[in-house]
């Protein structure tokens, strides 16, 4: 009895949170809930809640990330 090895190449699915992003001059005000932060772009803003989905961003009025006292997000709250 002789044993064959079938080699079967896996493919791996693309990374599902893989945007390509254009470079965009709108800057737009979003909040978690938690803290504002200024995204270049919608797309860039989908892109980091595809790969943060416990705390989602959601658009708000620009002018409430401009208004002194607005609580910005800081480096460790836009890390998993």
């Amino acid at each position: 009895m002789t044993c064959k090895f079938i080699h079967i190449p896996t493919v791996l699915p693309p990374h599902k949170c893989a945007y390509s992003c254009p470079n965009s001059d709108l800057t737009l005000c979003a909040t978690n809930g938690q803290c504002k932060q200024e995204f270049q772009g919608e797309c860039l803003m989908s892109a980091y809640n595809c790969e943060h989905p416990h705390k989602p961003f959601v658009i708000i009025e620009d002018w409430k990330c401009k208004q002194s006292g607005a609580p910005k997000c800081r480096e460790n709250e836009l890390e998993i």
